[in-house]
């Protein structure tokens, strides 16, 4: 039963991990347009 509860919970620290890095990424790379346009 441990194991069973504490996996999901692994799994879903190893998603939001990266995708965070993704959102921030992503995030940077508009700015970057946004700026390169309004120069």
């Amino acid at each position: 039963m441990i194991e069973i509860e504490v996996t999901p919970v692994r799994i879903v620290s190893v998603i939001n991990s990266p995708f965070r890095v993704i959102t921030l990424f992503f995030v940077a790379v508009l700015a970057v347009i946004i700026i390169l346009n309004a120069v």
